[in-house]
């Protein structure tokens, strides 16, 4: 068992999957230089990295809202998840020095 995670903890299993998903879709997004390459180059648009995302996640809700028989609930609230998790990461990148 993972240090911090205790018995029947639900969470653990899923923020280690939500990382996961991150890495293999940094690999998707041809990210070798940072890990949030892709989600900053909004920024030559005009675009605060951090509000793209939430436009993201406003996406990904929408969907949930669409016809049910079409979209895996789960993935898409991965989806969601990993653009909020990002979304945290820019904004913390803009803090640092």
């Amino acid at each position: 068992m993972p240090p911090g995670t205790q018995p029947g903890d639900p969470y653990g299993p899923i923020c280690r999957q939500l990382e996961a998903l991150l890495a293999r879709k940094r690999g998707y997004y041809g990210c070798q230089d940072s890990p949030l390459e892709n989600a900053v180059g909004v920024l030559e648009d005009g675009i605060e990295p951090w509000v793209y995302q939430l436009a993201r996640i406003g996406e990904k809700r929408r969907r949930l809202h669409g016809p049910l028989k079409t979209v895996d609930i789960e993935k898409t609230l991965m989806d969601i998840a990993g653009h909020a998790v990002v979304a945290i990461a820019c904004l913390r990148s803009k803090e640092e020095p």
